[in-house]
């Protein structure tokens, strides 16, 4: 029987009620009860959220996938660099991609978005374009929240 926590008393998985977590010290995984009454471990359940930076979902597998736009104002003819916080960090900074697209009426004349340097919490975007119109691009990117 899996035992369960409740601010530090023991609780049968009987006594939990629909949709409320309770956490297994032994095992350091979180359990939620369904409406069907089954105890399901969170880390299977498909998990999003949304904050200032943009919409995330947290895979039970461990894959995080994650999207939002960001507003630039580049140099004309130079790569222009805005850094901008993710939603929510990934666990290695080298474990995600991040692909963009830029928003625009032109796209002829954006010649390249890039990323480099990014953290486990921020990417480092590089818009390069023929003119200094803003620009909004939308990104998203895919990687892990768990190994």
């Amino acid at each position: 029987m899996t035992i369960l926590y409740r601010v530090g008393e023991k609780l049968n998985p009987v006594d939990m009620d629909e949709g409320e977590t309770f956490f297994n010290k032994a095992e350091g995984t979180t359990y939620i009860k369904d409406r069907n009454g089954f105890i399901i471990p969170i880390n299977t359940l498909d998990i999003s959220g949304e904050t200032p930076e943009g919409m995330w979902t947290k895979f039970g597998d461990g894959t995080l996938i994650q999207r939002g736009e960001v507003i630039i104002t580049p140099v004309k003819n130079q790569p222009s660099l805005l850094t901008f916080d993710l939603p929510i960090a990934f666990n290695h900074a080298s474990n995600y991609t991040v692909t963009f697209i830029a928003l625009t009426s032109r796209p002829d004349i954006v010649k390249n978005i890039t990323s480099t340097n990014a953290t486990t919490g921020s990417v480092n975007m590089y818009l390069l374009r023929s003119s200094a119109t803003t620009t909004t691009v939308r990104w998203m990117a895919v990687g892990r929240w768990k190994d």
